[in-house]
């Protein structure tokens, strides 16, 4: 997939799963929110960017794109209570569809694994699962591509274990 194919998918993410984008859980708070907004915003600042060469990494420009494409409007969606709840309560109307249409399947390793994990561990294997994605998630349009997508579906079958 090309890089403008993969910016046109992560924009139409926004509105679907903002939390996936900015890798953070659905049960974060606004202050967690802010917190993780800031990491990533101060991740992709041009200059951090501007002393590496890395080819497969986000050049400035890229980043500059991600942030008022994709994290901005993500976090913009998410920093206040109502805003927020309404995207939870669409992510679950999302998981009972597909539940009753039996296509929610998981396919990455970490959201099978949490499929199948115990109710006691759900909670902690949700949280690791989802910090482990969140560190490498900015470092190239591919990896944060593939990482949102994989968040995504933790996010969609954590809260179908919780509900």
């Amino acid at each position: 997939m090309s890089e403008v194919e993969i910016f046109a998918e992560l924009t139409n993410m926004v509105d679907v799963d903002p939390f996936s984008l900015l890798g953070i859980s659905v049960s974060a708070d606004e202050k967690r929110i802010a917190k993780r907004y800031r990491f990533v915003a101060k991740q992709l600042h041009p200059d951090m960017l501007a002393g590496t060469n890395n080819a497969k990494g986000l050049t400035p420009n890229a980043a500059a794109q991600v942030i008022a494409r994709i994290v901005n409007p993500s976090y913009q969606k998410l920093k206040h209570e109502n805003s927020r709840q309404e995207t939870i309560s669409t992510l679950r109307l999302r998981v009972r569809r597909l539940v009753r249409t039996e296509k929610l399947i998981p396919t990455f390793t970490h959201a099978q694994q949490l499929a199948n994990t115990s109710d006691d561990s759900v909670d902690i294997f949700y949280e690791q699962a989802l910090t482990h994605l969140a560190e490498s998630q900015f470092k190239s349009i591919d990896e944060l591509y593939t990482h949102s997508l994989e968040i995504g579906q933790l996010n969609l079958v954590y809260l179908r274990r919780k509900m």
